[in-house]
């Protein structure tokens, strides 16, 4: 029997193994391939099998503002120029999910890229307080499972002049990818943002940092009414935050962490570690106080670590560093090496991970990226 004349669920089955680029030479093969091939079932099921094998990528800002993808994450690795065909200064990445990256301009223009199938769309700017120069946004981007839609949140507030209490000048608004519309969901009960101080014209320096995605939720700190600071996690679902526990003796002292998704566990780092040391906490089983395990990164060379990158295997975690380095510590040997990409030491502004996926960016009345 050719495999022509199998099945369209066994067919599914067998090519939803193949790496997201041969699916693309595949749709190729006849009209018929085409159609399952780039149908919804299959896609899924594509997407569920890359889940099942951890096949991870890297997407990277290269100190040059551009963007390059490395699709085994090793230490001597080698990676390619991501062409999309725009004169962007790229500064932040501001999520993955699915093989969806949430990119950011230095105009903070946004937007979602599939690195593998280089589909792209802008992402329409999100309704700020007031004029987008006065108001200051964060944002997270996840998948909300109980509708099969990828969401974009923006948590931000508007004073142009000083910061003002309550909480209630925090606004959260949705985007919708299947939809490609913003929607405001009300005012939250936390205030999620750091207000560092002031300067001597009383411009406020706030700490903006993109949500954690893990679990159907994006989570950031916050401070509630009682000016606690707590972990809160933004329900893609239900569209309401969540407090989360923190770990035990760090619990009302988290100003000087972040939050970050790392070996598929929520983490806390410290941004204020001593140079030559970071503190880590991780999240082993998600929604457990008792789970938070602390990992003590320390060597004998100077550093100071800006965040947690990703994992290579079980030993080794890539770091980037203040000077925009990539490093990889070695958790046994307690050793820290520069991160080498074609053959020189990786400079790196900003990167996550993502998988091969075929799932689009686009909302589902476009049919080509923007």
């Amino acid at each position: 029997m050719a495999i022509s004349e199998l099945p369209d669920e066994i067919m599914i089955d067998i090519l939803s193994r193949l790496p997201a680029k041969c699916v693309g030479k595949s749709r190729c093969v006849s009209k018929p391939w085409r159609t399952i091939l780039s149908g919804t079932q299959f896609i899924k099921a594509h997407l569920t099998h890359l889940k099942r094998t951890h096949q991870q990528n890297l997407i990277f800002i290269t100190g040059d503002f551009s963007i390059r993808t490395i699709s085994a994450i090793q230490n001597d690795a080698v990676s390619r120029e991501l062409e999309l065909g725009l004169e962007k200064r790229w500064s932040d990445v501001l999520g993955s999910c699915d093989g969806l990256v949430l990119l950011q301009d230095d105009d903070e223009d946004k937007f979602l890229l599939n690195p593998i199938t280089m589909q792209r769309v802008k992402v329409p700017d999100w309704p700020a307080p007031s004029y987008k120069d006065e108001s200051i946004g964060m944002h997270g981007f996840g998948y909300d499972s109980s509708i099969d839609d990828y969401k974009i949140v923006s948590v931000s507030y508007h004073d142009p002049y000083e910061y003002v209490s309550p909480v209630v000048h925090t606004f959260v608004d949705v985007y919708s990818v299947r939809s490609g519309v913003w929607k405001r969901v009300g005012n939250p009960p936390y205030d999620i943002f750091y207000f560092l101080g002031k300067d001597a014209y009383d411009h406020v320096y706030v700490l903006r940092t993109p949500g954690a995605y893990l679990n159907g939720a994006i989570h950031w700190f916050a401070s509630d009414a009682n000016e606690r600071t707590v972990i809160v996690a933004f329900d893609l679902a239900r569209e309401v935050f969540d407090e989360m526990p923190a770990p035990v003796g760090v619990d009302g002292n988290l100003v000087p962490y972040e939050l970050v998704v790392l070996g598929g566990c929520l983490c806390l780092y410290d941004v204020q570690s001593v140079i030559g040391q970071a503190n880590v906490w991780i999240m082993r089983e998600y929604r457990s106080a008792k789970s938070w395990t602390r990992l003590n990164m320390e060597c004998v060379h100077e550093w100071e670590m800006a965040k947690p990158l990703c994992c290579i295997g079980d030993e080794e975690v890539v770091l980037l560093n203040t000077m925009a380095e990539a490093l990889v510590y070695n958790v046994k040997e307690k050793s820290l090496n520069n991160m080498v990409v074609d053959g020189v030491p990786a400079n790196v502004l900003d990167g996550d991970i993502f998988v091969g996926s075929l799932v689009s960016p686009c909302p589902l009345t476009v049919a080509e990226p923007a």
